[in-house]
This record gives structure tokens, C-alpha cells and sequence, in this order.
């Protein structure tokens, strides 16, 4: 692993015994730093194919897009670091169904994914959308 990689993954608070699950294409769950809100639970798996970062829990009223939007940096600074060219993001288990339908209508597509052996296990219904990266990354975060 490379130290661009190590210094992405520790951005989105990866351990560092994480690292081996990650290598072997496993989905991780992770916490996920707020603007203000609760401790959320966001979740990366990277494979030779994709990387694949989502917010499985979150609550931060009134912080929820600056939250994600700081996520989805990262999140692309990871690729970059893995020579990914475009991330697949998801939201899990949305209970807001007036933003679930939002999403679909954005290109999000309904699927279903293995939930991290570090939350328990099974499978999660999510929303998914590829996006590319952009070609300048902002932010400190790799």
C-alpha cells in the first residue's frame, strides 16, 4: 500500500486493521465525521473493479449535505489514490421515501449489497449512481 493510499484511507477513518479486509475486496463499515450532527456510519469496499463508498446512518439536521459533500471528496481522493476513475456511491436503507424517489430520479438505481461483517452481516437495500471523478480535486484530503 502506498502512503497516498494509507493517508486516504486514515481521511475516512479507516484503521489501520481494517486495511488487510479492504485489500481482500471486503466492504468495511467506518465512522463518519459530521458537520455537527451525530457520529455517522459510512461504508468502503475496494475491488480491482470499483470503489464503493456509502453513508449506511446518519443524522445531522441541517448538515447532511455539507456531510456528504465532504464524504464524496474524500471518497474521490481514495480512488485517485487506488487509480480509480469514478466511484459508485450509495445511501442505505433510506427511510425517507420523498428522498429515496428524489435520488431515483437523479440516476440512483435500487440495489442490494452484503452489509460490513463489522455491523453484523446480511444485506442492505441501497441507491446507487456512478460518478467520475472530477479532474481537480479540492480540499486537503489525501
Amino acid at each position: 500500500m502506498t502512503a497516498e493510499q494509507e493517508r486516504a484511507l486514515r481521511s475516512l477513518n479507516v484503521s489501520t486493521e481494517a486495511f488487510e479486509a479492504l485489500e481482500r475486496g471486503k466492504m468495511i463499515a467506518v465512522d463518519l465525521d459530521t458537520h455537527g450532527g451525530e457520529q455517522g456510519i459510512a461504508a468502503i469496499q475496494i475491488t480491482a473493479e470499483v470503489l464503493r463508498c456509502g453513508i449506511i446512518a446518519i443524522s445531522d439536521p441541517g448538515g447532511g449535505l455539507p456531510t456528504f459533500l465532504q464524504f464524496r471528496r474524500k471518497a474521490f481522493h481514495l480512488a485517485k489514490a487506488f487509480g480509480h476513475a469514478e466511484v459508485m456511491f450509495f445511501g442505505a436503507s433510506i427511510i425517507n421515501a420523498r428522498l429515496k424517489e428524489l435520488l431515483v430520479r437523479h440516476g440512483f438505481r435500487v440495489a442490494h449489497l452484503e452489509v460490513p461483517a463489522n455491523l453484523g452481516g446480511g444485506i442492505m437495500e441501497v441507491c446507487e449512481r456512478v460518478y467520475p471523478i472530477p479532474e481537480r480535486l479540492g480540499g486537503r484530503d489525501a
